[in-house]
């Protein structure tokens, strides 16, 4: 039997912008990944639902004469249904 697990990855190029008071901050272009750990369960005989967690982050250097990196993550659960 089939155990419908899977694991993916994916890069991608980031840029984050902020914005207060007027004034809006940036960053360069830079690097960020997804990455998901998931299980799907067959419900029916075309049918499957499923649950993956869900994985961020970025790294990007602010734009300016003064450059901190801004690096970012985050977590997530992402729910799913199939049809085959």
């Amino acid at each position: 039997m089939p155990v419908n697990v899977y694991v993916s990855v994916s890069p991608s190029i980031t840029t984050l912008s902020l914005s207060y008071g007027g004034v809006t901050e940036s960053t360069e272009n830079g690097f960020g990944m997804k990455i998901g750990v998931g299980k799907e369960w067959w419900v029916g005989d075309h049918w499957g639902i499923g649950v993956a967690g869900q994985f961020f982050f970025g790294s990007n250097k602010a734009k300016g004469t003064i450059q901190p990196t801004w690096n970012t993550t985050a977590g997530g659960v992402a729910f799913s249904a199939t049809y085959n």
